[in-house]
């Protein structure tokens, strides 16, 4: 029995095995056909790693250039987050120091106008004490108002009137003054 028919009754087994035994038998009847498979062979599987390793680098050249732009991108975006950031510190600051200032000047109003206030009371105060003073000497000279004794409540008491007018008459009678 040859090579052969050895392949030819293990082909009617199974498929691979007889393919398999075909190349055993190629290989034994032709080494020059063979070797040439084989460097066909080779050749090919070459060809199909080196495509798929140029795929890659160039997959990954691609990769690389997305990820410096990607990165690039997110740079800027940073700078511009910091510049809005110190953007935004100042005008926060431009509105506290106004803020601040704007207090003060509505405190020192506030203060301007209450001594204002405390000063009008003070006048009034003494307009009314003045103006009761006044009012108490032309009473006492009237002879209807008497200062208490011991002045407590500060305020004056009204004494009892005269009967007669008080001072003179047209028809020149004596004149009531009040002892």
């Amino acid at each position: 029995m040859t090579t052969k028919t050895i392949a030819r009754n293990m082909a009617g087994f199974t498929l691979p095995l007889g393919a398999i035994a075909e190349g055993l038998a190629i290989t034994r009847t032709h080494v020059p056909a063979a070797i040439a498979g084989l460097a066909v062979l080779i050749v090919g599987v070459a060809a199909i790693v080196t495509l798929v390793i140029d795929a890659a680098i160039r997959d990954t050249s691609e990769d690389r250039r997305n990820l410096h732009a990607a990165q690039a991108r997110a740079t800027d975006e940073y700078t511009r987050c910091i510049a809005m950031r110190a953007v935004l510190d100042a005008e926060t600051d431009r509105v506290l120091r106004g803020a601040e200032q704007a207090e003060a000047a509505r405190e020192r109003s506030y203060q301007s106008r209450l001594e204002e206030l405390v000063a009008n009371v003070e006048d009034m105060r003494a307009s009314i004490k003045r103006e009761g003073y006044e009012l108490a000497l032309d009473h006492m000279e009237r002879g209807i108002l008497t200062l208490p004794a011991q002045q407590s409540s500060g305020s004056a008491q009204v004494i009892a009137m005269p009967q007669r007018p008080v001072g003179s008459t047209a028809s020149g009678q004596e004149v009531n003054v009040p002892s």
